[in-house]
């Protein structure tokens, strides 16, 4: 189980960083190359409040040429499907017991960069806006 954030801004993250670490394939959906990954539940608020942020940084991702997913550990319903209608993500899905543990994720909202050799470029946990230029500059 994820556990939501209660903070709207990023606590710290001393010892459960994944900077440096390579990405598990299965949590990319199987894609490979550079990607902008955002970890939710339906049911956090700091997710929702975040959720402007992610579709600002989606666009901005997917003008470098970034796959942008969105995972949960929720099932992939209607509902889920529904949570960024109309946003610019490639894909939503679910994230499951095996690959969560593998991720290391531990929090959400959790929004993951991974680079083009499938290492862990940045992480951040919370609410918090990424432009083009830091997000190009990350990669």
């Amino acid at each position: 189980v994820l556990f939501r954030s209660s903070r709207s801004s990023a606590p710290s993250a001393a010892g459960r960083t994944i900077v440096g670490t390579v990405w598990p394939v299965e949590a990319g959906l199987g894609r490979e190359g550079p990607m902008l990954a955002f970890v939710f539940r339906s049911d956090c608020s700091v997710c929702a409040a975040q959720r402007p942020h992610w579709r600002a940084m989606a666009r901005v991702a997917d003008s470098l040429g970034l796959a942008v997913v969105a995972l949960t550990p929720e099932p992939v319903d209607s509902a889920i499907l529904s949570y960024f209608q109309g946003d610019p993500i490639i894909h939503v899905a679910n994230l499951t017991a095996d690959v969560l543990v593998e991720t290391r994720i531990v929090q959400v909202p959790t929004t993951v960069l991974i680079g083009a050799d499938g290492v862990v470029r940045m992480q951040r946990v919370g609410v918090f806006q990424m432009g083009a230029a830091e997000l190009a500059a990350a990669m």
